[in-house]
């Protein structure tokens, strides 16, 4: 629009009009706002490597290991803590105080320094020493060297500590034993309609790991008849003494008849299962026939009884 079109647009009071932007730039512009508004996620303060160490030892033998922590912008204050290393129901990892456990190897460590300060870009190696007990069960022992940065002193209000573990496996010599015991499966003995479901747990009642993704290979499956309808598999790893829960479902099982679930362990000395049974009995349908059964038998009593009244009357 040239000069002169301007001119006559605002002597009659109506203002150019200007086109609306594109669909594209719009989205693009609320994308740009959106991501101003989100912060962006926090560097963490440091990193620790490896994480994870193990060692193969004898009772009453001792041996020395390292790993570095690597501080970044942010100095703050760091200590390393000896922790027990505890499983959750569903496999993952938490850690705790030491609590004399009879697979923990807390008691066994120290660590050099237990504190320092960190500073831009330092590199701070941490040792352990670990020395086994001469009457020390054979098999693994497991236990945390959690570093954790602590919050600047006087800070006020909600704090946030992070926290990185160092997970350190002693595996003493000796009679290695696999075992697995699984406590429960439990499932409905009748059931009317989907879903189905099953759940149980089980135990490493052995001196060392299962390996669920390697040779200890663990799964729950419901079974109908030969058909697989649904299973699970077991991820990760199991330490001595703990415990592991697992839970299945199937949508639309069968009808009518039986399906069976099985849960199953590998290990050194076998492959351990247990099933458990669930009657599938069709409960609405069976009750809507049953009801026309009776509604059909109260009409022919009815007809019945009308025709020996009508003969009396007769």
């Amino acid at each position: 629009m040239d000069e002169r079109a301007r001119t006559r647009h605002h002597r009659f009071g109506r203002a150019p009009q200007a086109r609306p932007p594109a669909r594209s730039a719009r989205v693009a512009m609320a994308l740009l706002l959106a991501s101003l508004a989100v912060p962006a996620a926090a560097e963490a303060a440091f990193s620790v490597g490896p994480s994870v160490h193990e060692l193969s030892l004898r009772p009453g033998e001792a041996r020395v290991g390292s790993f570095q922590v690597k501080t970044r912008r942010d100095p703050g204050r760091f200590v390393v803590e000896i922790e027990d290393v505890l499983q959750r129901p569903d496999g993952g990892l938490v850690y705790a105080r030491p609590s004399g456990s009879r697979f923990s190897a807390s008691s066994w460590i120290e660590v050099f320094p237990r504190s320092f300060a960190g500073r831009p870009s330092r590199v701070q190696p941490v040792e352990y020493r670990v020395r086994v007990p001469r009457d020390a069960e054979p098999g693994d022992h497991v236990a945390s060297l959690t570093v954790k940065r602590l919050p600047p002193r006087g800070e006020r209000g909600v704090t946030t500590i992070q926290a990185v573990s160092v997970r350190l496996t002693v595996r003493v010599a000796g009679r290695r034993r696999e075992s697995v015991v699984i406590e429960s499966l439990e499932a409905p003995t009748l059931a009317g309609r989907g879903p189905v479901t099953v759940g149980g747990r089980l135990r490493n009642t052995g001196n060392v790991r299962l390996h669920f993704d390697r040779r200890n290979r663990a799964s729950l499956a419901i079974l109908d008849g030969g058909d697989r309808k649904a299973s699970l598999r077991l991820r990760g790893m199991l330490f001595p003494g703990q415990m592991r829960e697992f839970e299945l479902s199937v949508e639309d099982p069968p009808l009518a008849g039986r399906l069976k679930a099985r849960a199953s362990v590998k290990t050194r000395g076998g492959l351990v299962t247990r099933d458990a049974q669930v009657w599938m009995v069709p409960w609405r349908e069976g009750g809507a026939l049953i009801l026309i059964a009776v509604a059909a038998l109260a009409i022919s009593s009815g007809r019945r009884r009308r025709r020996r009244i009508l003969a009396v009357a007769g």
